[in-house]
């Protein structure tokens, strides 16, 4: 449930959002309004289903202090999602969804009344069965083939809704999973200032819990697809040398012995926002996730990267490392975290500074330093470029290389689950630790922010949880066993206030 407007030039404003199925209409985009009824509880249920004997949530105005926005107006994105809309659904705690017609994360349990609390394991690709495969191939296959739950605005915005309805184009699913990962990754929409510059999914406070929602959207896209809510995305735990080689194969990963992936599932399989950018001049524009880039699915060539032995390859060692953080982040909340020890969310992420390298400034200015790219970073690479030791700007090979493009190839899914997995180990480690709060934090990453460009409206304080308040865990089988599971054996079956009062006991 998403919307996103942006402009691609100071003087021709071009619009780019994305519209809940019930809110693609003249009527709610001139109101502003995305506050639908759950078509199939009928039109008594309310707005959100508020009329309902038991309400599952209401239309509210959304608020965000003045205070909480910078000056510049360069990057839209800064305003999420005030501007286009003012009122959204805000559902009770077990529902969910845009018209809050679905169950909240942690009590899909597959029942119109959301009552149960559910907990089902994301495995890691080495436990898979081969019909585990076959059902999440299939997964694949159909979200990309499927119309998205949402409208893309692709037209000039001359401040008439009927322009923006009448431009109006469906993706796919899972280009538009690109295409959100695109969009807030991308260059800023105006100028290459760096001090107007923010990715708000990447290289800041909020990567882990950015991409914790972006993995929950997919998942909950993929359950409603194929009609299953135990379906959990499998994860890829590249620091056993033994998932390294195994996965690339055509009935499971996709084998890519010279470059092009090819498969089961991924011959033939097209990209969508991938581009060469060297030598445009700026704005990149926004893609179309309607329109293909013209580029099947490359990978960096298997023998270069994906043997064993690779000593490029993150290890248990490192994730150990990793997780000795006990501080969450630090300043400057970005990249350029002084020193390793200083912020578990920045080495995660895979960017380690040299501290011979700050000289005399203490928070390592852009420039001033040499960054070695690990864990996160280096999986990307090694996927797209092939030795993480060539210094940027990279020659990519293979579109995991490409930072915004890169959900392209479905292993990123299995990457970033697995750094989710990392996340929550580290969040079971350090119970109660709260979400960094400071000024210095950049727009879109600080606490209570609305995660751009999501609706139902979710902050990064909301997904700084363990797993288990979004209904999932890392399985055992991991290399991150969670001290969790006499706690699901309780949790499991039992309903919302049941749920409460053991929690209150615990």
């Amino acid at each position: 449930m998403l919307f996103l407007v942006f402009y691609l030039a100071a003087v021709v404003a071009v619009v780019n959002a994305i519209i809940p199925l019930p809110c693609a209409n003249v009527e709610d985009l001139r109101a502003r309004e995305c506050c639908p009824t759950p078509d199939y509880l009928g039109q008594n249920a309310g707005p959100c289903g508020s009329k309902l004997p038991e309400s599952r949530g209401s239309c509210k105005a959304i608020e965000i202090p003045e205070s909480e926005y910078n000056s510049s107006e360069k990057d839209v994105r800064k305003k999420w999602p005030i501007q286009y809309f003012k009122f959204t659904c805000v559902c009770n705690e077990t529902f969910g969804g845009v018209d809050c017609g679905e169950c909240s994360y942690a009590y899909n349990d597959n029942t119109t009344e959301c009552t149960t609390k559910t907990l089902f394991p994301r495995l890691p690709v080495s436990e898979m069965s081969s019909n585990d495969w076959r059902v999440y191939h299939n997964a694949l296959r159909s979200i990309k083939g499927s119309p998205a739950r949402y409208m893309v605005a692709t037209s000039p915005f001359s401040d008439d809704p009927q322009v923006v309805n009448d431009s109006l184009v469906q993706p796919t699913t899972y280009d538009l999973f690109v295409w959100l990962h695109h969009f807030v990754a991308k260059d800023n929409d105006i100028t290459l200032n760096t001090d107007d510059f923010t990715d708000y999914a990447h290289e800041g406070t909020g990567f882990p819990t950015w991409h914790r929602l972006f993995l929950l959207w997919l998942e909950r896209e993929i359950q409603i697809e194929i009609s299953d809510h135990t379906f959990r995305l499998p994860y890829w735990d590249w620091t056993q040398p033994s998932q390294r080689e195994s996965i690339f194969t055509r009935d499971k990963l996709g084998e890519h012995l010279n470059g092009e992936v090819v498969g089961d599932l991924f011959t033939n399989w097209e990209t969508h926002c991938w581009e060469d950018i060297t030598g445009k001049s700026y704005p990149i524009p926004i893609c179309d996730p309607t329109v293909s880039s013209g580029e099947t699915l490359r990978r960096c060539p298997c023998d270069t990267f994906c043997k064993k032995d690779n000593p490029n390859w993150p290890s248990e060692a490192d994730v150990n490392d990793a997780l000795a953080v006990k501080t969450y982040d630090d300043k400057p909340y970005d990249r350029y975290v002084p020193s390793r020890d200083n912020s578990f969310r920045n080495f995660m992420e895979g960017f380690v500074v040299n501290p011979d390298d700050c000289g005399s400034d203490p928070l390592c200015s852009i420039g001033k330093v040499n960054i070695t790219r690990k864990l996160h970073n280096s999986v990307h690479i090694l996927l797209g470029v092939g030795d993480v030791k060539d210094p940027p700007p990279f020659e990519y090979q293979g579109v995991m290389a490409c930072v915004a493009a890169s959900p392209n190839d479905p292993v990123f899914i299995n990457h970033h689950a697995n750094i989710d997995c990392i996340l929550e180990k580290w969040l079971w480690e350090n119970p109660n630790t709260p979400y960094p709060q400071c000024y210095k934090i950049r727009q879109g990453h600080r606490g209570n922010d609305y995660i751009v460009p999501f609706i139902p409206l979710y902050t990064h304080e909301d997904m700084f949880k363990t797993a288990d308040n979004f209904g999932y865990e890392c399985s055992t089988g991991s290399s991150y066993p969670l001290q969790l599971h006499a706690y699901n054996s309780i949790i499991i079956g039992m309903t919302a206030a049941s749920v409460g009062l053991i929690m209150h006991v615990l």
